[in-house]
Protein backbone atom coordinates (compact mmCIF):
# COMPACT_ATOMS: atom_id res chain seq x y z
CA UNK A 1 0.00 0.00 0.00
CA UNK A 2 2.68 2.38 0.59
CA UNK A 3 4.20 1.75 -2.72
CA UNK A 4 1.30 2.08 -4.04
CA UNK A 5 1.57 -0.92 -6.62
CA UNK A 6 -0.65 -3.62 -5.13
CA UNK A 7 -2.76 -3.11 -8.28
CA UNK A 8 0.10 -3.57 -10.82
CA UNK A 9 1.40 -6.11 -9.43
CA UNK A 10 -1.64 -7.97 -9.22
CA UNK A 11 -2.57 -7.18 -13.07
CA UNK A 12 1.10 -8.47 -13.39
CA UNK A 13 0.01 -11.77 -11.30
CA UNK A 14 -2.83 -12.12 -13.82
CA UNK A 15 -0.73 -11.43 -17.24
CA UNK A 16 1.71 -14.05 -15.81
CA UNK A 17 -0.41 -17.06 -16.74
CA UNK A 18 1.62 -18.51 -13.33
CA UNK A 19 -0.72 -20.61 -10.90
CA UNK A 20 -1.53 -19.06 -7.65
CA UNK A 21 0.38 -21.76 -6.11
CA UNK A 22 3.97 -21.05 -8.17
CA UNK A 23 3.59 -17.58 -6.75
CA UNK A 24 4.42 -16.40 -2.87
CA UNK A 25 2.78 -12.86 -2.28
CA UNK A 26 3.50 -10.76 0.44
CA UNK A 27 2.63 -7.05 1.42
CA UNK A 28 2.71 -4.75 4.21
CA UNK A 29 0.29 -3.10 6.75
CA UNK A 30 1.00 0.91 6.30
CA UNK A 31 1.21 2.90 10.06
CA UNK A 32 -1.56 4.51 8.67
CA UNK A 33 -3.51 1.60 9.09
CA UNK A 34 -2.43 0.52 12.14
CA UNK A 35 -5.34 -0.69 14.82
CA UNK A 36 -7.57 -3.68 15.20
CA UNK A 37 -10.49 -2.39 12.09
CA UNK A 38 -7.91 -0.38 10.56
CA UNK A 39 -6.15 -3.14 9.35
CA UNK A 40 -8.87 -6.03 9.10
CA UNK A 41 -9.65 -3.10 6.35
CA UNK A 42 -6.17 -2.71 4.49
CA UNK A 43 -6.20 -6.23 4.53
CA UNK A 44 -9.43 -6.14 2.63
CA UNK A 45 -8.04 -3.75 0.52
CA UNK A 46 -4.77 -5.12 -0.18
CA UNK A 47 -6.57 -8.41 -1.42
CA UNK A 48 -8.78 -6.71 -3.30
CA UNK A 49 -6.24 -4.73 -5.40
CA UNK A 50 -4.12 -8.06 -5.96
CA UNK A 51 -7.18 -9.66 -6.75
CA UNK A 52 -6.65 -12.66 -4.74
CA UNK A 53 -8.38 -14.11 -1.81
CA UNK A 54 -5.26 -15.01 0.52
CA UNK A 55 -1.75 -14.13 0.90
CA UNK A 56 1.27 -16.33 2.05
CA UNK A 57 2.92 -13.12 4.09
CA UNK A 58 1.45 -10.08 5.65
CA UNK A 59 3.65 -8.00 7.73
CA UNK A 60 3.85 -4.54 9.54
CA UNK A 61 5.91 -1.82 7.94
CA UNK A 62 7.20 -0.73 10.98
CA UNK A 63 6.74 -0.67 15.14
CA UNK A 64 5.12 2.86 15.74
CA UNK A 65 6.75 3.26 19.31
CA UNK A 66 4.92 6.54 20.32
CA UNK A 67 1.32 4.69 19.54
CA UNK A 68 3.55 1.24 20.55
CA UNK A 69 -0.95 0.07 21.35
CA UNK A 70 -2.05 0.51 18.21
CA UNK A 71 1.50 -1.45 16.42
CA UNK A 72 -0.28 -4.68 19.08
CA UNK A 73 -3.82 -4.10 17.80
CA UNK A 74 -2.93 -4.07 14.25
CA UNK A 75 -0.40 -7.39 14.74
CA UNK A 76 -3.58 -8.81 16.71
CA UNK A 77 -5.36 -8.15 13.47
CA UNK A 78 -2.69 -10.28 11.36
CA UNK A 79 -2.92 -12.92 14.44
CA UNK A 80 -6.96 -13.05 13.66
CA UNK A 81 -5.98 -13.19 9.38
CA UNK A 82 -4.10 -16.18 10.42
CA UNK A 83 -6.40 -17.55 12.52
CA UNK A 84 -8.86 -17.64 10.16
CA UNK A 85 -6.47 -18.87 6.89
CA UNK A 86 -6.78 -15.57 5.46
CA UNK A 87 -2.68 -15.19 5.42
CA UNK A 88 -0.79 -17.82 5.84
CA UNK A 89 2.41 -16.38 7.71
CA UNK A 90 2.54 -12.77 9.27
CA UNK A 91 5.58 -11.21 10.50
CA UNK A 92 7.23 -7.64 10.79
CA UNK A 93 9.25 -5.19 9.25
CA UNK A 94 11.90 -2.95 10.63
CA UNK A 95 11.29 -3.98 14.57
CA UNK A 96 14.64 -3.85 16.44
CA UNK A 97 15.24 -5.80 19.60
CA UNK A 98 13.03 -3.73 22.33
CA UNK A 99 10.44 -4.06 19.73
CA UNK A 100 10.00 -7.54 19.42
CA UNK A 101 10.26 -8.19 22.81
CA UNK A 102 7.57 -5.88 23.85
CA UNK A 103 5.50 -7.29 20.86
CA UNK A 104 6.48 -11.24 21.91
CA UNK A 105 4.91 -10.07 25.00
CA UNK A 106 1.40 -8.70 24.47
CA UNK A 107 0.77 -10.91 21.83
CA UNK A 108 0.62 -14.90 20.70
CA UNK A 109 2.12 -15.32 17.82
CA UNK A 110 5.95 -15.27 17.22
CA UNK A 111 6.66 -12.90 14.06
CA UNK A 112 7.28 -15.59 11.19
CA UNK A 113 9.64 -13.00 9.55
CA UNK A 114 11.43 -9.50 10.65
CA UNK A 115 12.28 -7.51 7.54
CA UNK A 116 15.01 -5.54 8.07
CA UNK A 117 17.62 -3.66 6.23
CA UNK A 118 21.12 -6.15 5.51
CA UNK A 119 23.90 -5.74 3.19
CA UNK A 120 27.22 -6.34 3.25
CA UNK A 121 27.86 -2.76 4.39
CA UNK A 122 24.73 -3.18 7.63
CA UNK A 123 24.66 -6.39 8.86
CA UNK A 124 22.78 -5.84 11.96
CA UNK A 125 24.12 -8.85 14.22
CA UNK A 126 22.79 -8.49 17.04
CA UNK A 127 19.12 -8.08 16.13
CA UNK A 128 19.67 -11.40 13.42
CA UNK A 129 20.79 -12.95 17.29
CA UNK A 130 17.73 -12.12 18.83
CA UNK A 131 15.84 -13.07 15.97
CA UNK A 132 17.13 -16.51 16.18
CA UNK A 133 16.52 -17.06 19.66
CA UNK A 134 13.17 -16.81 18.71
CA UNK A 135 12.65 -18.30 16.04
CA UNK A 136 11.80 -15.37 13.91
CA UNK A 137 13.68 -15.63 9.68
CA UNK A 138 15.41 -12.32 9.24
CA UNK A 139 14.44 -11.24 5.44
CA UNK A 140 16.53 -8.86 4.42
CA UNK A 141 15.66 -5.35 2.37
CA UNK A 142 18.62 -4.40 0.50
CA UNK A 143 17.76 -0.60 -1.14
CA UNK A 144 20.87 -0.61 -2.99
CA UNK A 145 19.81 3.09 -3.55
CA UNK A 146 19.63 3.60 0.10
CA UNK A 147 23.20 1.90 0.55
CA UNK A 148 24.70 4.27 -2.52
CA UNK A 149 22.86 7.57 -2.34
CA UNK A 150 22.00 8.23 1.19
CA UNK A 151 25.10 7.14 3.42
CA UNK A 152 27.27 9.89 1.61
CA UNK A 153 30.58 9.07 3.84
CA UNK A 154 30.33 5.80 2.09
CA UNK A 155 31.52 4.51 -1.04
CA UNK A 156 29.38 3.66 -3.65
CA UNK A 157 28.26 -0.23 -3.35
CA UNK A 158 28.58 -0.06 -7.37
CA UNK A 159 32.30 1.23 -6.83
CA UNK A 160 33.26 -1.78 -3.53
CA UNK A 161 36.06 -3.58 -5.43
CA UNK A 162 34.45 -6.65 -3.69
CA UNK A 163 31.44 -6.66 -5.59
CA UNK A 164 32.92 -5.46 -8.84
CA UNK A 165 35.14 -8.43 -8.72
CA UNK A 166 32.42 -11.12 -7.75
CA UNK A 167 30.17 -9.45 -10.56
CA UNK A 168 33.08 -10.06 -13.13
CA UNK A 169 33.36 -13.38 -12.28
CA UNK A 170 30.10 -13.75 -13.14
CA UNK A 171 29.75 -11.75 -16.12
CA UNK A 172 27.78 -8.77 -14.16
CA UNK A 173 28.10 -5.17 -13.81
CA UNK A 174 28.04 -4.38 -10.25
Amino acid sequence: AAYQNERQVGEGLRRSGLDRSEVFIETKVWVSDYGYEATLHAFDKAIGKLGVDRLDLLILHQPMPQHFDRTVDAYRALEQLLADGRVRAIGVSNFMPEHLDRLLKESSVVPAVNQIELHPYFQQTALQRVHTEHGILTQASSPFVVITSSRPTEKSAFEDPTLLEIARGHGKSA
